[in-house]
């Protein structure tokens, strides 16, 4: 769905806010936020199954009655159902074995992932339209997980020079314009919304 050559930049949030579904606080967070703010559905104590898409239709009506753009875990089914901006594939493996099923996902949602090495990187970009690379900085939700080398950042960002990048990973306003590279359009955070 998303060209980086033909889709109109405005039309991306610059800032995301990832959602998790499994820590209340987020609950408050998601109806105070500006329209300009895109939202990352996601829940890291529970799989991806029913109840966790039926559990998300009161922020997902939330979403489409004030024009927020958001993305959900991959399933083609309740992204068509909500009407979702994109979907977010955690793993290549399923999808870029069948390019059929890809072709038919990106003719009506963004494609989205998070990438933390080169390795990912060279495996989701073919099918990804919009790329998260992370962790840019230490992180409250994963204190043991180390940031980017700067130089493996840079390599990243010309990996994905075709995508719309953005940071993630202990990003906030001040933290994003220090880091900040040509190619990267925003962030996401989590922390950095429930202020």
């Amino acid at each position: 769905m998303v060209k980086k050559h033909n889709y109109k930049r405005n039309l991306i949030p610059t800032k995301w806010f990832f959602f998790d579904l499994s820590e209340n606080k987020n609950k408050d967070v998601i109806f105070s936020l500006s329209k300009k703010v895109g939202i990352v559905f996601f829940c890291s104590l529970s799989e991806y199954n029913y109840s966790f898409f039926k559990e998300l239709q009161p922020f997902i009506f939330h979403c489409q009655k004030n024009n927020l753009r958001f993305i959900i875990p991959f399933s083609y089914y309740w992204a068509n159902k909500y009407k979702a901006f994109g979907v977010m594939i955690e793993q290549k493996s399923f999808l870029t074995k069948n390019l059929k099923l890809i072709r038919s996902i990106k003719r009506k949602f963004c494609v989205v992932s998070k990438i933390h090495s080169i390795k990912e990187a060279q495996e989701l970009e073919p099918v990804s339209d919009i790329v998260f690379i992370s962790p840019i900085f230490s992180t409250k939700s994963h204190p043991n997980q180390k940031p980017l080398k700067n130089y493996i950042f840079l390599y990243l960002c010309h990996l994905l020079k075709r995508k719309w990048v953005f940071l993630l990973g202990g990003m906030n306003e001040k933290k994003f314009k220090y880091k900040k590279f040509n190619s990267a359009l925003g962030f996401g955070a989590i922390t950095d919304f429930k202020k």
